[in-house]
């Protein structure tokens, strides 16, 4: 049988996962294949025969099958394609995800506000990890959490240990990544990029102790050691080092509209030695940092200004290397887009109807990485666009883009980088090119990546 780039990536992503039993991880090889081909929440969206679905079915209710040794292939696998990269961003996010318990009686948490009533489901927090030009390269870390319908402590009054506190998972995602990376002896350090959720406490020491390179934007104003002046005060009284343009979206830039803005920030740093609580020992710690503040020139009228301070383990002695702190922490956005690709996107995985959290928790771990794959071949022609596309597809699948897109420019057999493959498998999708208001999304891609894998296996079964 010939192999599909889905059957390819199946393989690399599950081929040596530990489910005790090798019929196992071949059923699961064959499950990431057939959601990879055509993603969906629901199980009989992407199973469309009885026997099938059924095997889906027992997969997602067997206990044998762990969402955490699926998500432990799934890392390795992209530690291994992080290997030609000295540094690699690793952007950090948590994310309710909501299910269908009208009830409340399936066992999942509180996720917040619905029609109604309580909605229902899980929190994640999920490490992504993004190439130095921005290519989404896979999950390295994924944590489950239920959030119970009784409020926490207030955090002044709260005694649990960090590992039993939500603001925990950002250092455990953090430790399961690191664990990852040394697992595979990778000679790629991960440089962690955390939202100002991840401004806690016991982060800061975890990174102190397991000398991890972090940026974390920051949520306090922090009280310095041996000083009576604070974090915010001391940076911003700083002179400008350096200035530097961006291009922001939407969603980065704070703008309810769709369109890109493009953004100049003066930027300041300092070496500064956070004075922190122990939550357990209410003991005090210093921690030496670098803050990283920038502020944008001349915002439009109406919109609001883009200020940071981001906190860095990461060695800044000269303006670059404050501006390259700013540019890695850009990348946090690419967890975001892999959010809306997974949940609502691309792998819809909030329309599942499982009826128990450990079933939900393996199905949306295969589809995360799924989601993760579509986002990875999006970013690559974006920001890596001369990749030859025969990287990430097979040969009959570019042969089938050529010949669905209808294109004249290419024949059947040509060589195409990754850019143009994607553009191909976008117009498939229902891609119309610059009216779109933008360069090819999760969907439109998804979409064409179905109807170009199934015309690719019937072009594979011609030849034979």
């Amino acid at each position: 049988m010939k192999r599909t780039a889905s059957r390819e990536w199946a393989l690399d992503e599950f081929g040596d996962v530990g489910l005790g039993d090798r019929r196992r991880r071949s059923r699961t090889v064959a499950i990431a294949e057939a959601a990879a081909s055509l993603p969906g929440g629901r199980l009989a969206q992407v199973f469309k025969k009885e026997a099938e679905r059924e095997a889906a079915y027992r997969w997602v209710r067997n206990p044998a099958v762990s969402d955490r040794a699926l998500m432990k292939a799934s890392a390795r696998a992209t530690v291994k394609r992080c290997a030609r990269h000295d540094v690699i961003y690793v952007a950090l996010d948590q994310s309710s995800i909501r299910v269908a318990d009208r009830d409340g009686t399936k066992g999942f948490g509180h996720v917040g506000p619905g029609d109604g009533k309580p909605a229902r489901g899980l929190q994640a927090m999920t490490a992504l990890a993004v190439s130095p030009a921005g290519a989404t390269l896979g999950l390295v870390g994924q944590l489950w959490w239920s959030r119970p319908d009784t409020r926490s402590p207030l955090y002044k009054h709260d005694r649990r240990p960090p590992e039993e506190r939500e603001s925990g998972l950002w250092m455990r995602t953090m430790a399961q990544a690191m664990d990852a990376f040394e697992g595979e002896a990778s000679p790629c350090t991960p440089w962690f990029q955390l939202d100002r959720g991840g401004d806690a406490s016991h982060v800061l020491m975890f990174a102190k102790e397991r000398q991890a390179l972090i940026t974390v934007r920051s949520a306090y104003n922090r009280c310095l050691s041996n000083s009576d002046r604070y974090l915010w005060d001391k940076v911003t009284a700083g002179k400008v080092r350096g200035r530097l343009s961006l291009t922001l979206s939407a969603s980065q830039a704070r703008q309810r509209d769709r369109n890109k803005r493009r953004v100049t920030l003066a930027v300041r740093y300092q070496r500064v030695v956070l004075n922190v609580g122990d939550v357990l020992t209410k003991k005090r710690h210093d921690i030496e940092v670098t803050a990283v503040h920038v502020r944008e020139r001349r915002p439009p009228q109406g919109a609001e200004r883009i200020e940071w301070l981001l906190l860095t383990t990461a060695g800044v002695d000269t303006a670059e290397d404050a501006l390259r702190v700013v540019d890695a922490y850009t990348r946090r956005w690419r967890v975001e887009d892999f959010h809306r690709t997974w949940k609502t996107g691309r792998c819809n995985v909030e329309d599942s109807q499982l009826r128990s959290p450990p079933a939900f928790r393996r199905w949306a771990t295969l589809l995360a990485a799924v989601a993760a794959r579509v986002e990875r071949i999006k970013h690559l022609a974006r920001n890596e666009p001369d990749t030859p596309a025969t990287d990430v597809l097979t040969r009959s699948e570019l042969d089938a883009a050529i010949i669905l897109s209808g294109t004249k420019k290419w024949k059947r057999g040509a060589k195409l980088n990754i850019a143009d493959a994607v553009f191909l498998i976008a117009s498939v999708g229902g891609y119309t090119g610059k009216s779109s208001g933008g360069p090819p999304g999760s969907i439109t891609l998804g979409r064409g990546l179905e109807r170009v894998t199934l015309t690719a296996i019937g072009l594979d079964a011609a030849r034979m």
